[in-house]
């Protein structure tokens, strides 16, 4: 639930970054803020107390805690272009960020 609630407010930072003529920056910061704390919360530490049988792993897709860690970057790349007002390269990053999860 969290995963996709995050993607949807990733996806519609992106839309209103992509079609508003006039950005409110503010609104903005604030959603991203939200966005990169949800991502957070979703990318756990990947270490594990326990041996995990190797021969015994059976994954189709990467988890989902390990697809929110590795769109953490993007987000806050995402987050400091916005804090810039520089448009451009917070679209770039908010789609790396989506394509990561």
């Amino acid at each position: 639930m969290l995963y996709e609630s995050t993607r949807v407010l990733l996806r519609d930072i992106l839309l209103s970054l992509e079609r508003a003529d006039s950005v409110r920056w503010e609104d903005e910061v604030e959603s991203a803020g939200e966005c990169s704390y949800a991502m957070h919360q979703m990318a756990r530490p990947l270490y594990q107390g326990y041996r995990i049988d190797p021969t015994n792993q059976t994954r189709v897709g990467a988890p989902l805690c390990e697809r929110a860690a590795r769109a953490i970057p993007h987000v806050k790349l995402m987050v400091r272009a916005i804090r810039r007002k520089d448009r451009k390269a917070a679209v770039e990053s908010g789609e790396a960020a989506l394509a990561e999860m």
